[in-house]
């Protein structure tokens, strides 16, 4: 199992075997790098709606209510399609919901990407420090995550703009004996494509070739806006998402300012206030009250 963007893997932030992400909600603090887009995303939502009631309270007649022995109960929104905010809200009460096409709490019976059964947020605890989990129930067009920051690993699927990608790793090249002779050794002559990671895209009909990673740097977004890629896709911003090599060869993909962010793949990860995350091509808002 994989972790967060962190040090440790131990208890809650243990989250996928794929991937490690941070989270865009404002629970998680941001690398230094990102700082700037989070208070830039933050100052973006503006959940006036959504403001606990004690900020701004005189405090001289009293702070309003808060439970001292049951969990508290998030609101999970359903987006409306366009919005960052808005949409049906849905207090989760329960201690499993889950989120399908059919036969689930939340039904999204016109979203042909949804499996019946699609996803699942579980409450973790039944005290004022319960926290809660979402889960993939093993979906055919699977969970994902929207984050600033992920670390790229074998197989890790995102999404950018419309379209899927997957991170392909440099091949090793193999030295091995010819029939089981130790004294002599072939080497097989990789493909020119295997000396470099790249990034794969799976959707179908894109006519994206595969992005190879020559450098330790790349940028990714719109047609003549001085990108190493350049996709032409209107969900995309001009300066949409980079690539990185970290000192010990990590490859991590960094969100810039962008309308529509960076989404990944998840299995299973600790929710946090404000985490956006995507089921089919329905989007939702888990907010902590």
């Amino acid at each position: 199992m994989a972790a967060l963007y962190s040090s440790s893997i131990k208890g809650a932030k243990v989250v996928s075997d794929k991937t490690k992400i941070e989270p865009e909600g404002d629970f998680f603090i941001p690398t230094k790098a990102l700082q700037t887009e989070s208070n830039r995303h933050n100052k973006a939502v503006g959940e006036k709606n959504l403001t606990p009631p004690s900020k701004g309270t005189d405090k001289r007649n009293g702070t309003p209510f808060r439970p001292l022995h049951r969990p508290k109960v998030p609101i999970l929104i359903v987006l409306d399609d366009g919005y960052s905010d808005h949409g049906e809200k849905i207090r989760l009460r329960e201690k499993s919901t889950t989120i399908g096409r059919s036969d689930s709490h939340v039904c999204i019976p016109h979203d042909s990407q949804l499996s019946k059964q699609h996803a699942e947020i579980i409450r973790v605890g039944d005290t004022t420090d319960a926290f809660w989990k979402l889960r993939d129930l093993g979906s055919v067009n699977k969970t994902f995550i929207r984050c600033r920051e992920l670390v790229l690993q074998s197989e890790s699927r995102f999404i950018l703009g419309s379209h899927f990608f997957c991170f392909r790793p440099a091949g090793i090249l193999e030295a091995r004996g010819s029939d089981g002779d130790k004294t002599t050794t072939a080497v097989r002559l990789p493909n020119p494509k295997e000396l470099s990671p790249s990034l794969v895209c799976e959707s179908e009909g894109s006519g994206i070739e595969e992005l190879l990673l020559t450098k330790k740097y790349f940028s990714i977004g719109r047609p003549n806006c001085g990108n190493d890629a350049e996709i032409d896709d209107e969900l995309l911003a001009d300066k949409h998402a980079e690539v990185k090599q970290s000192p010990d060869g990590s490859w991590r993909l960094l969100s810039l300012s962008s309308q529509n962010g960076i989404w990944a793949e998840i299995d299973e990860l600790r929710l946090s206030h404000k985490c956006r995350f995507r089921c089919g091509e329905q989007q939702f808002l888990f907010v902590l009250t």
